[in-house]
């Protein structure tokens, strides 16, 4: 039976910190946990350690799209809502116009003319 040495007193991984004078790298400063291959591994460096870093990054980066995705929807609403609001603030103002002017009378053609943009909002408003 093959004899286990002790652990070695850092991570046989050589990580760089990405600064400019830093060209060589250092070795991982976190104490090896895991004999893999004949060396010794802290736990973010064994292949499962990795892994579950890549999918810890894979989930951050899905969740900032969907968030993303998110913000883009609401404002792409709010954007809609503000071109449709002079819209329906002029076809407002044509049925108070038409009522002040007729006294309660008949307000047919200035409803009508409402009607199209009240419809074209709804339809946008359920589209999304």
């Amino acid at each position: 039976m093959r004899e286990v040495k002790r652990p070695a007193r850092y991570c046989s991984e050589r990580v760089f910190s990405g600064e400019r004078n830093d060209t060589g790298g250092h070795m991982c400063g976190t104490p090896p946990s895991t004999l893999e291959n004949g060396k010794w591994w802290c736990w973010r460096h064994t292949s499962a350690g990795q892994e579950r870093q890549e999918r810890i990054s894979d989930e951050r980066v899905d969740a900032y799209l969907t968030d993303s995705r998110r913000r883009a929807e609401v404002y792409a609403e709010q954007i809609r809502r503000y071109h449709l609001y002079p819209k329906l603030l002029k076809a407002l103002e044509e049925i108070i116009e038409a009522r002040d002017a007729y006294h309660g009378g008949d307000l047919t053609r200035a409803v009508d003319k409402a009607r199209p943009i009240v419809k074209s909002a709804r339809e946008k408003g359920a589209a999304k």
